[in-house]
C-alpha cells in the first residue's frame, strides 16, 4: 500500500467486502461469473459519482437512477440483486 492513497484503498477494500457478502448464486461457476461482472457494474458507477462530485443536483439524481436500477435488478434473481447491491454501494462511498 506504499504510495496510494487511504481512501483509494478504504474504497478497495469495501469493493471485496461487498463482491464477498453479496454475491450468492447457487453454482460456484455462477458465482465466479457473478464475481467476472461486478467491475462492469462498479466502474461506471464509481466514475459517474467522482465526475458529478461538484455537481449536487445531477449527483443526487444519479443517485436516484442508480438505486431505480439497483432495485429493478433484482428481477434477475440473486445475480442482478448482487449487481444492484454493489453498484449501489460503489456509488454510496463514492
Amino acid at each position: 500500500l506504499a504510495g496510494t492513497s487511504l481512501i483509494g484503498a478504504i474504497i478497495g477494500g469495501l469493493a471485496a467486502l461487498l463482491a464477498l457478502f453479496t454475491v450468492t448464486d447457487a453454482t460456484v461457476r455462477g458465482q465466479a461469473f457473478t464475481t467476472a461482472l461486478l467491475p462492469v457494474a462498479g466502474l461506471p458507477v464509481l466514475t459517474a459519482a467522482a465526475a458529478l462530485h461538484d455537481l449536487p443536483v445531477a449527483r443526487d439524481l444519479t443517485f436516484l437512477a442508480v438505486v431505480g436500477a439497483g432495485v429493478y435488478a433484482r428481477r434477475w434473481g440473486p445475480r442482478g440483486h448482487s449487481l444492484g447491491v454493489f453498484a449501489f454501494m460503489t456509488f454510496f462511498i463514492a
